[in-house]
């Protein structure tokens, strides 16, 4: 099967925001490179809908890895860091993936360390006690002063950023969360050392940040890639990815 992604992807850091609920053809054709052990993780999850959101999220990362690496996605191996963080077996890119619901965000760069993550903002009984039990002194100010129906935004805001920059570093919610302060009111990105945390508006009821390691000037823009399946005589037909970018930063 052969993929069309002219004008999709390119050398420099890019984010895409992915639909996950797909129609049952496209839904086939992106992820028929997947791997055994991809499916195998998937048919590990209760739901239905959850377990074609996971096999879509690992498809649209293939296809882009593909497009951008000029290869065939059935082709990439993955292998993980000690810290458990994933990556390419011959590190020719990186990469980054997050979803929540019908939505994923996945990063992709060349050279540069990375980090992504998006939540639906929903109304969470847990979420106070997240903030008192992982934001630092800071963002917990912070969010103190934050009127009520801005709380939740800022909250969601906060928390992506936080994993944002905790999954760039590769070490998840390993470490003491609290002595990592990621946040500063109205301002992105934010500058730790090296890195810049961008906080990112993927679409309504959405939050979402990404962190990168040494680029200082790069401006975030969101592709939104739309696959649809070409009749070219092959079996299943061949997927072809188009795009429209929107800018994020917020």
């Amino acid at each position: 099967m052969t993929r069309s992604a002219r004008g999709v992807v390119d050398g420099n850091p890019q984010l895409f925001g992915v639909p996950l609920d797909l129609a049952r053809p496209v839904h086939d054709a992106l992820t028929r490179s997947l791997s055994d052990e991809e499916r195998a993780v998937a048919a590990r999850l209760r739901r239905s809908i959850d377990r074609d959101r996971r096999l879509a999220a690992r498809g649209w990362l293939r296809a882009l890895l593909g497009a951008r690496l000029d290869t065939d996605p059935a082709r990439l191996r993955f292998e993980r860091e000690p810290g458990g963080r994933p990556r390419l077996a011959d590190g020719a890119s990186d990469f980054s993936v997050s979803s929540s619901g019908p939505m994923a965000l996945i990063g992709l760069a060349s050279g540069v360390e990375m980090g992504v993550d998006i939540e639906r903002i929903r109304a969470d009984a847990e979420a106070k006690l997240v903030a008192a039990r992982f934001f630092a002194p800071n963002e917990r100010a912070d969010l103190e002063l934050t009127p009520h129906p801005q709380w939740l935004e800022t909250f969601f805001a906060c928390w992506t950023a936080k994993e944002a920059y905790l999954k760039a570093l590769g070490v998840g919610l390993k470490t003491e969360m609290r002595a990592i302060d990621v946040w500063r009111a109205g301002v992105s990105p934010v500058a730790i050392d090296v890195w810049r945390v961008h906080r990112i508006a993927p679409g309504a009821g959405y939050a979402a940040a990404v962190a990168l390691k040494g680029c200082d000037h790069w401006t975030p823009t969101l592709t939104r890639p739309v696959a649809a399946v070409r009749d070219d005589g092959s079996s299943g037909g061949s997927l072809v990815l188009r795009s429209v970018q929107d800018p994020v930063s917020r």
